[in-house]
């Protein structure tokens, strides 16, 4: 869908693969995220924790 100009994003609580960066949403396809990681911090644009 990139290559189509299309951005992607997901909203939710992401459990895959702990918080360990190559299992993070934006290594897995995702260009934003926001919600719960594993361990319970919340993370915005680019996987940067955001206050809760």
């Amino acid at each position: 869908m990139k290559a189509l100009g299309y951005a992607t994003g997901i909203v939710g609580k992401w459990h895959l693969g702990q918080d360990k960066p190559e299992y993070l949403f934006n290594a897995r396809g995702f260009d934003e995220f926001y919600g719960l990681l594993p361990n319970g911090i919340g993370a915005g644009k680019d996987g940067q924790p955001v206050p809760m």
